[in-house]
């Protein structure tokens, strides 16, 4: 008998029916999608992680022997032994273990019985945190698995209460046909069963269905991941990895989220009396209100206690005088009743009835829209940021950026050859160093002096010493060509010296976005001593005795490098370097370097200033050369270093990815918010689908008093606008506070984003979410207006 009872209800009422599959199909398809990309991002953290340092999860360093290997290897757990490097007389051995949650406590074990100490043992903590392994002993382990088990509970929560609405809708309308089983025999126990099995019989089907979709929609994202990072280098190809272990979890996750939504409405409903549950006809509240009096009822209107149809026709708003029993009171939705008339208040009564029913769709709406426009803003001042920083910042200082690992400028004599392939219009070899120099108290520039001098300005970056400032004085060795190169730009003219870059930046007046500098010392100063970066020497004993005057040799600590000075600028050279804001770089070519010395002229300048490892080959190419060009200059460049290890960089392949990236993001992290979005017009129809029947009643009602279609479809038109436009109300204000806290800590010009703020996206969003409401609306409201007055009046049962 139950079975035939639920097969009729499926088949009579499929829009209740569709509206149920689809919300278990959204929830299987979040679950599902979920699931298959941690997994992945998890799979493929791990591959990186064992490219990139190996897969060994325990190592050991110390004096081994070759029968110590075998003591190793006959440890049972152990799968493999790996001698990873050799350096007489110790041997590092990686291992491999079979069970990996077993390595903090074999390792010690292994160690033990070479007669090695704790202090040869080391993990790879690293690999092992991915695979949830950590150190027993350490009080803060990682949380990975808690973090990931926390957002599959609160996506489980919030999927629960999406389809308890649906479940809810459907089974409340059966109240009164529950009741009059109830009270002929059938027990809560039936009832609840029968429903159960109704959800189920209605859910199957979506949830395998939902699971395989939520899967290959993680197939395809991690597809266009690698579409779009295809142009990253260094980086390997991410492959999607299906595990039937996550699927059959995220299907049994589904069915468990389904199954409770199904029964916390049964359950209620299976509790009720036979005599309340007859009682219930299954109206909103609003209907219920009406026959309970607190809304006009059929006595106040034939006694003419409220405006007669000429008025209601009129459009005239009723007071809430008639509407209480002759008092009066301020309408509850003045705003709808002024823009919209009776239908407005109406239209606002109906939305409060069903506030509840509508609660999750207002939520998900409201987070998909306040998620997606304050994720196209971030991404919109992201944009400005990286390209006042860096694109716009250094696009005529580079086009291709070459990197030669752990050679020193004098070993590479390829400058020439570079300089001279076709296309290219300027080419600097450079390496750099770190030094530290001491100016004296006279020599600070006077506008810097105006400020309250370095310390004022730099802070903790400049020391103050016995009358003078010890401060960072960076160098970068430039190749000869390239030195004379930036000597024109200048127009200084080389003398066997550096030019100097005369600036620090006031940051008393100007912040980091939009820096300004004033002249850090006076130029008259001829001669600096510099020392290594590490040195800390008092500024006492080694400081210029007057402008212009060079210090006397024995002043001069022994551990320091006397350079001349050709001349100041404040103009930088074309290369793609971020100098320090508190700081005297200075430039000088190869040659002079080479020819630097101590102040008793013994050890060369890198003795006691230690150069950076790396050597770098700035390329600028001529005007109007395209992306395709660029690329062949490029492998033209490498070639020519073919026996050195080199990195290369092509500025526009680098923009191009940056945009890749950017937009990337934005699809994954808009594609997240358009599924809460579609979470909440799901919302919508099953609200406003399932709510059919009752608003039959409700508006038969309304039209019996004298209420036209046209006034109906007004009221509905209100109903879509507030819907609609609550989320959007709610989201501006919002999004315009984050934005502008944003717009504030980057210290960005507020008229920079306004001139690109994504206007047309949210514009877009917003009317999809319009439109797709309003078709809700105009499905049920279609059903509804086709209805007969007197059946909808009479009729009780489900229709």
């Amino acid at each position: 008998m139950w079975k035939d009872y639920s097969v009729s209800f499926i088949k009579k009422n499929r829009a209740s029916s569709v509206s149920v599959a689809a919300a278990a199909f959204i929830a299987a398809l979040f679950l599902s999608l979920l699931s298959s990309l941690f997994y992945n991002f998890w799979n493929y953290e791990v591959e990186r992680i064992i490219l990139e340092e190996g897969g060994w999860h325990g190592r050991i360093t110390g004096e081994i022997r070759e029968e110590d290997l075998s003591v190793i290897e006959n440890f049972a757990n152990v799968e493999k032994v790996q001698v990873h490097a050799t350096a007489p007389p110790e041997t590092t051995v990686d291992i491999y273990f079979r069970n990996i949650r077993a390595v903090y406590r074999e390792m010690p074990l292994i160690a033990e019985r070479l007669g090695l100490g704790e202090e040869a043992v080391s993990y790879h903590e690293l690999l092992l945190s991915r695979y949830l392994v950590h150190d027993p002993q350490d009080e803060e382990p990682p949380l990975l698995i808690a973090f990931y088990l926390a957002i599959l509970l609160a996506v489980s929560l919030s999927l629960i209460l999406i389809i308890h609405n649906s479940f809810a809708l459907s089974m409340n309308a059966r109240i009164h046909q529950f009741g009059i089983l109830s009270s002929i025999g059938a027990s809560p126990g039936q009832i609840c069963t029968c429903l159960m099995q109704e959800a189920a019989a209605l859910c199957v089907l979506p949830l395998l269905a939902g699971s395989i979709a939520g899967t290959a929609l993680g197939a395809g994202v991690v597809r266009i991941i690698n579409l779009l990072a295809a142009d990253m280098a260094g980086r390997h190809t991410a492959v999607f990895q299906f595990s039937l272990p996550v699927f059959t979890t995220a299907i049994l996750l589904s069915g468990v989220t389904v199954l409770i939504s199904a029964w916390l409405p049964a359950g209620k409903l299976a509790r009720l009396t036979p005599l309340e549950a007859i009682r219930n006809t299954g109206e909103p509240e609003a209907e219920t209100a009406w026959n309970a009096g607190k809304l006009p009822h059929r006595e106040a209107w034939n006694a003419g206690k409220l405006p007669r149809r000429k008025a209601w026709n009129a459009g005239k708003l009723p007071r809430r005088a008639a509407h209480n029993a002759g008092k009066p009171r301020r309408s509850h939705f003045r705003i709808l009743a002024l823009l919209a008339g009776i239908e407005g208040e109406l239209a606002g009564n109906a939305l409060k009835a069903r506030r509840k029913a509508l609660r999750t769709s207002t939520l998900s709406l409201t987070l998909s829209f306040l998620g997606f426009t304050v994720m196209l803003c971030f991404f919109t001042l992201s944009g400005i940021s990286t390209n006042h920083t860096y694109f716009e910042r250094y696009q005529d200082a580079w086009d291709i950026m070459i990197t030669v690992k752990n050679t020193d400028i004098g070993s590479i004599g390829q400058a020439e050859a570079v300089r001279s392939l076709p296309g290219v219009r300027s080419c600097v070899m450079y390496q750099k160093a770190e030094a530290v120099c001491v100016i004296p108290e006279a020599e600070v520039s006077e506008e810097l002096d105006a400020l309250g001098g370095p310390v004022a300005v730099a802070g903790g970056a400049v020391t103050a010493a016995d009358g003078a400032y010890l401060v960072k004085a960076p160098l970068v060795i430039m190749d000869d060509a390239g030195f004379e190169e930036y000597c024109a730009q200048t127009g200084i003219s080389p003398a066997g010296g550096s030019i100097v870059l005369n600036r620090i930046w006031d940051s008393v007046n100007s912040n980091f976005r939009y820096k300004e500098y004033v002249p850090f010392v006076k130029e008259e100063q001829r001669t600096l001593l510099l020392q290594g970066a590490g040195a800390v020497q008092s500024a006492a004993g080694y400081a210029s005795e007057g402008a212009g005057q060079e210090a006397a040799a024995g002043d001069a600590p022994e551990e320091a490098v006397r350079l001349s000075v050709d001349g100041y600028t404040q103009e930088a050279p074309a290369l793609r370097e971020e100098y320090e804001n508190y700081a005297l770089v200075q430039f000088l070519p190869l040659s002079v370097w080479e020819k630097l010395s101590g102040p008793s002229g013994g050890a060369q300048a890198d003795t006691y200033i230690g150069m950076q490892t790396d050597t770098y080959i700035r390329i600028l190419a001529v005007e109007g050369t395209t992306p395709e060009e660029l690329d062949a200059l490029e492998a033209a460049a490498v070639h020519l270093l073919d026996g050195y290890t080199t990195e290369s960089e092509n500025r526009i392949r680098e923009k191009q990815t940056d945009d890749n990236m950017r937009r990337g993001s934005m699809l994954i992290l808009g594609a997240f918010c358009a599924l809460l979005a579609v979470i909440g017009i799901a919302n919508v129809f099953s609200n406003t689908l399932g709510f059919v029947r009752q608003r039959k009643r409700e508006f038969a009602r309304y039209m019996s008093v004298g209420m036209t279609p046209r006034q109906i479809r007004k009221m509905f038109c209100v109903e879509i606008l507030v819907i609609a436009g609550r989320p959007l109300l709610i989201t501006l204000p919002l999004t315009a506070a984050v934005t502008g806290f944003m717009i504030t800590a980057s210290y960005l010009d507020p008229m920079e984003f306004l001139a690109q703020a994504p206007v047309v996206p949210v514009l877009v969003f917003f009317l999809a979410i319009f439109g797709f409401v309003a078709l809700a609306y105009y499905i049920g409201g279609k059903r509804i207006l086709k209805c007969s007055l007197a059946d909808a009046l009479r009729d009780d049962s489900i229709g």
